[in-house]
């Protein structure tokens, strides 16, 4: 009995919003020449967008620098695919720096935060659209200067979802 009221609710609401669409865009039946077009509204649902979890990675892991060179700070689980919102870092203690911060796709490393000359700026990437990082997929940073172990603070901001 309760599903029958719950089906009720449905129509109704669906009634009154499609009601708002209809007005908004003005939406009626019209031909053009021998065509009709149709006054029905077809609702859309994104299932990929309904599979993703949000998730914030606050310092995923204290990594500690050790020397120069190039470093893999994160890597992308196994069984998973994630859409990076902003990505941050920082250094955390220590005395080094860095100068560009990378993606890692198999063999191809595109920069995403460049520095003219070395720096303990923070580095913050907020990507136009979300950068997918499939399974594998990496976060390295480059370290140029280095006189003291220390920390490095890394910071994502992502919606995951399983990768099939």
């Amino acid at each position: 009995m309760q599903e029958q009221g719950r089906s009720i609710w449905l129509v109704s609401e669906a009634h009154r919003l499609f009601g708002r669409l209809y007005t908004r865009f003005k939406v009626s039946s019209m031909a053009l020449g021998r065509v009709w077009i149709s006054p029905i509204i077809q609702p859309i649902t994104d299932l990929d967008k309904l599979a993703k979890r949000p998730i914030a990675y606050e310092e995923i892991a204290a990594y500690t620098v050790t020397g120069t060179g190039t470093f893999r700070v994160y890597t992308c689980p196994e069984g998973l695919r994630q859409h990076i919102q902003i990505m941050r870092v920082q250094v955390r203690t220590g005395t080094w720096t860095y100068d560009q911060v990378s993606i890692v796709r198999g063999g191809v490393t595109v920069q995403v935060h460049s520095f003219g000359a070395a720096t303990a700026i923070p580095a913050l990437w907020e990507p136009n659209v979300p950068f997918i990082l499939d399974e594998a997929d990496g976060i390295e940073v480059q370290v140029d200067g280095y006189s003291g172990s220390g920390d490095l603070r890394l910071s994502l901001l992502l919606e995951e979802e399983d990768a099939f």
